[in-house]
């Protein structure tokens, strides 16, 4: 099943959505090193593996479609949103915010 269209950027009252770029590779890839992150979703993957991964996301090549989290007090990431489809109707939503970022009410607030 296809990825729905969405409007972007959008925004909530701390945070904005937007599409990824290649400089949030870097923190992208330490956010899917983070062992706390990765215990709900499955084990860490190498920088090589990850930059495949990247490489198939912007070609529109892969089943996910990533978002990035931007707070709009500091302009710095804070998380990722991740839409997988599932080959049926159904898409799972994955969030995941920075360390820093957790604990802070902004998981709510996207969702």
């Amino acid at each position: 099943m296809p990825l729905p269209r969405l409007r972007l950027p959008a925004s909530s009252a701390r945070v904005d959505v937007r599409t990824p770029t290649t400089s949030d590779d870097d923190w992208r890839f330490a956010l899917h090193c983070d062992l706390e992150y990765l215990r709900f979703i499955g084990s860490p993957v190498s920088r090589e593996r990850f930059d495949r991964l990247m490489v198939d996301e912007r070609s529109g090549s892969t089943d996910m479609m990533s978002l990035v989290l931007v707070e709009h007090s500091t302009q710095e990431p804070v998380g990722e949103v991740v839409l997988v489809s599932q080959g049926t109707r159904d898409v799972e939503l994955v969030l995941a915010l920075t360390a820093q970022s957790r604990g802070r009410g902004l998981g709510l607030e996207i969702a």
